[in-house]
């Protein structure tokens, strides 16, 4: 599913996000992204080159595997549904600690209150990630950025 009307500029986070972003790197909480990110960059490696304003430089190709995961609205839709059923059986544990036991409704209401939250925050750690993730990605890129700027 592709989302054309979104903007890199509608995922930038706030101060507040940022601070929380920076926190859960060097807690290495976003450490299990990276495979999936690089996966990522790997499977589109051809079209974020055809698709980069300068394949021969590296913040240009950063910018443009950005934009198409936001443009896609995922990584990996595998990993991220799992990750969404873990966070909707937290809530349906957490409401059943509190005498809530319709699994349905739960979920229902999860979907309802938490998913576009869940899905718009996972695309802000990505997009955090590609930058703390550069050097990763420079080496995927590397063929195209020497063919400009030879080592």
């Amino acid at each position: 599913m592709y989302r054309k009307t979104e903007h890199l500029e509608h995922y930038h986070p706030t101060k507040e996000e940022f601070a929380r972003l920076n926190d859960l790197w060097k807690s290495g909480k976003l450490d299990r992204h990276i495979a999936n990110l690089i996966a990522f960059s790997k499977n589109y490696h051809n079209e974020i080159l055809s698709l980069s304003p300068s394949p021969f430089e590296l913040r240009d190709i950063l910018l443009t595997i950005k934009r198409q995961i936001v443009m896609i609205g995922s990584v990996n839709r595998r990993s991220e549904m799992d990750d969404q059923i873990r966070a909707i059986h937290d809530e349906i544990w957490i409401r059943g600690e509190n005498g809530d036991f319709d699994r349905k409704r739960i979920q229902q209401d999860w979907t309802l209150q938490h998913a576009e939250n869940w899905r718009r925050w996972r695309i802000k750690e990505y997009l955090y990630l590609i930058d703390h993730c550069s050097e990763r990605i420079r080496s995927l890129f590397q063929d195209a950025l020497n063919t400009h700027h030879p080592e």
